[in-house]
């Protein structure tokens, strides 16, 4: 019944709210190799993967080094039966003791940081849409503000400030668009009861009935109920046909009988009312301020209750789950001590935790950074700290791998700011990803996954990527935050054989070693693109992150280093 309730609001959000999805059609994971295709090779199996098998065919009889790899996103389940035994620990701290034994500024941070947390495991779960952050943030300094008087950084600024302008109020426009199916959930939750008799009544003439096919413009409305039911299937006849499911009437029923149903469409519906509310504070939980790049806040709380932790936990395999305990999956490192940094993945992160997570994990020794967030536009509130978190990593050696994003664009037509230093450019250290499918054709590039000959570096395997999730489970994942991983496990890979490589020569390897298929490719959905094109121009590499090809190019290398 949730995956009823989940598609049904979802359909609704998306359609009001413009929330990114992570769907992808027609590629399903192949009868060959269906759970790890990701990793087979191009050549002997047909299928677009990174030739894992073959890498340490290569590498057999050396030996590694261990790899600190940082993952900054949600909580990661670190009891999972693939992933326990590879937790990055703080063995200068002692845990519980309530003191900062290692003085790095950190309480008891035993295994890493949460920056979405206050005291006594409270957690902050909601968040304001990070144009609207932006908008606040700077609408006091620049409402009106003599133009000709900026320079520097407050240029950029005062740009980020405009754009998040044209946003908020074209969402207020939205908002009062939708304001009739907002009106109906609350007057819903007050009475279900007569709303679920009009249904009722509805389902003996057309139980069986697909939605798309219903009249709905002949549907006889209540007459004791007219307004809200008339609310209600006006919204519903303009959007049904974006459901992609061949849902019945009954589907609809049961969806709003189901009491969890119930809960979720109204708190969803009545939540998104406050979501453009400018004067909410929603950092009440860590007590910090927004704009205080100096007091460390947070807690050392790396599980946190009502915080989701799938996402970075299929993050986590993908990466390097245990190759030798024969369960589960095998992830691509083999050498791998994983940091968990937690910024919250389910609510928009704010740039203050991006920025203090990225100066966490490069004091605390990562040599890899793997941030799986992104989109297009990029807003940000505080540009100037970001750039220089970005100009900090980059000045102490580590590689930073970013997913491109999911909103199916050109990224060489967009505003993305993450990557980017104090100059304006990326650094020679930073990895840019987006995803391909299991499917070595015209359908090679996922539908969702940004591209860019500018701007995006490379490809990886992004679309049913088998890997865990919480509980001693494993599921598949679409989007290019599973693309990221799969970049940062290549380079985790080379960076435990060939521990002399520097962050800026594992991306000249990874960026020259991708396998470069010949193929005319369809473009993602909102690139405006209608013919197709080589998938060759699609990213600066032209290519998919190959595994092998990768650690043949870093042994070559690291000889002539010698």
């Amino acid at each position: 019944m949730k995956k009823i309730i989940l598609t049904l609001v979802g359909c609704f959000l998306i359609s009001f709210f413009c929330i990114q999805v992570f769907a992808q059609s027609g590629a399903e994971q192949p009868a060959k190799r269906p759970h790890d295709w990701w990793q087979a090779d191009p050549q002997k199996d047909s299928l677009p993967g990174i030739s894992l098998d073959e890498a340490y065919n290569y590498l057999k009889g050396r030996k590694s080094k261990p790899v600190i790899v940082a993952i900054i996103d949600d909580c990661i389940d670190t009891s999972h039966e693939d992933l326990k035994n590879i937790l990055w620990t703080n063995k200068k701290e002692i845990a519980g003791n309530g003191i900062d034994d290692d003085k790095n500024g950190y309480v008891d941070d035993v295994h890493g940081w949460c920056f979405v947390c206050g005291k006594n495991n409270t957690s902050q779960n909601d968040e304001a849409p990070d144009g609207v952050r932006t908008y606040i943030t700077w609408r006091k300094q620049f409402e009106n503000i003599d133009t000709s008087t900026l320079t520097g950084s407050l240029k950029i600024e005062y740009s980020m400030y405009q754009l998040s302008k044209k946003k908020v109020f074209a969402e207020y426009k939205k908002m009062a668009d939708s304001y009739q199916l907002i009106t109906l959930a609350k007057a819903m939750r007050v009475d279900t009861f007569h709303f679920m008799q009009y249904l009722n009544n509805l389902s003996v003439r057309y139980k069986d009935t697909i939605l798309y096919n219903i009249p709905f413009a002949t549907i006889p409305f209540s007459t004791s109920y007219d307004s809200l039911e008339n609310i209600f299937w006006s919204v519903f006849n303009e959007k049904r046909k974006e459901d992609a499911q061949a849902a019945t009437l009954e589907y609809l029923i049961g969806f709003m009988k189901a009491l969890d149903g119930e809960k979720y469409f109204f708190e969803t519906m009545i939540g998104i009312d406050n979501l453009y509310d400018t004067t909410k504070n929603y950092r009440m939980v860590e007590g910090d301020d927004d704009n205080d790049f100096k007091t460390i806040y947070g807690a050392p709380t790396i599980k946190v209750p009502g915080h989701s932790d799938w996402h970075a936990t299929l993050i986590a395999g993908i990466i390097a789950a245990n190759r030798q305990n024969n369960i589960g999956i095998k992830g691509i490192a083999d050498n791998v001590l994983l940091m968990p940094v937690v910024i919250g993945k389910e609510a928009p992160s704010r740039d203050k935790d991006i920025v203090f997570a990225i100066h966490y994990a490069v004091d605390n020794g990562a040599s890899i950074i793997n941030l799986s967030m992104g989109g297009t536009p990029a807003y940000s509130e505080h540009v100037k700290e970001i750039m220089e978190a970005f100009d900090y990593a980059s000045r102490h050696g580590v590689l930073f791998v970013n997913c491109a994003g999911n909103d199916g664009v050109n990224m060489d037509n967009e505003i993305y700011n993450l990557g980017q230093g104090s100059n304006g450019k990326d650094h020679d250290d930073y990895i840019r990803v987006g995803a391909t499918t299991t499917l070595l054709n015209d359908s090679l590039v996922s539908v969702f996954s940004n591209f860019g000959g500018k701007t995006v570096d490379l490809f990886a395997p992004g679309t049913a990527i088998y890997s865990t999730t919480p509980g001693n489970k494993y599921d598949f994942g679409n989007g290019t935050s599973f693309a990221t991983p799969v970049v940062v496990g290549v380079a985790a890979l080379l960076k435990s054989y060939f521990p002399s490589l520097t962050a800026k020569q594992l991306k000249e390897i990874l960026v020259k070693s991708v396998y470069k298929p010949d193929i005319m490719v369809i473009t993602p959905y909102n690139s405006g693109i209608k013919n197709k094109i080589p998938f060759s121009t699609m990213s600066k590499s032209g290519g998919i992150v190959n595994a092998y090809n990768a650690v043949k190019l870093a042994d070559e290398m690291t000889r002539k280093e010698k």
